[in-house]
């Protein structure tokens, strides 16, 4: 397996919808089964529309080709977006690319005039949410976009 030194860290482009929903598949449906599909998760099927420019960014991390990090930034309102798709194949863990991801999501979610970065922890997925604070998030309870529980980095 290669590091953190073999891979490329690069935003989405159009050959990569697939190698996308196949690391959302394998986190989410085959590790920890959360969902059967992904039938309902509307921007993977288009996510290059849904993490456009210049409200959104998409990044992905390839290492020998195989996209095993992923990390998109989603407009919520001209005051807030959302960090979503952060994930990293089970093989790849504790490597440092999700941290890579986030470092450069930062800056462009700064530059972009955002005031508050949410993250919304969903219940499968809590044993994780202790990760989050190293990056600034803290929990947050008013102005969420929907149900759930959530974390935010004021900026």
């Amino acid at each position: 397996m290669q590091g953190i030194a073999a891979c490329q860290i690069r935003p989405l482009a159009p050959a990569d919808a697939d190698g996308v929903r196949d690391l959302a598949r394998a986190v989410l449906c085959e590790e920890y089964r959360v969902q059967d599909d992904l039938g309902d998760d509307d921007d993977l099927h288009d996510v290059a529309a849904c993490y456009a420019p210049p409200g959104g960014c998409f990044l992905l991390v390839e290492v020998l080709g195989e996209i095993v990090a992923t990390g998109g930034i989603r407009r919520i309102s001209d005051t807030d977006c959302e960090l979503r798709r952060l994930y990293v194949r089970a093989d790849h863990r504790r490597l440092g690319f999700a941290t890579s991801l986030v470092a450069r999501l930062i800056p462009f979610v700064k530059q972009q005039g955002y005031r508050r970065l949410l993250l919304e922890i969903r219940p499968e997925m809590e044993s994780d949410s202790h990760i989050y604070p190293r990056y600034g998030f803290r929990p947050v309870s008013e102005g969420l976009p929907r149900d759930g529980t959530f974390m935010a980095i004021p900026l």
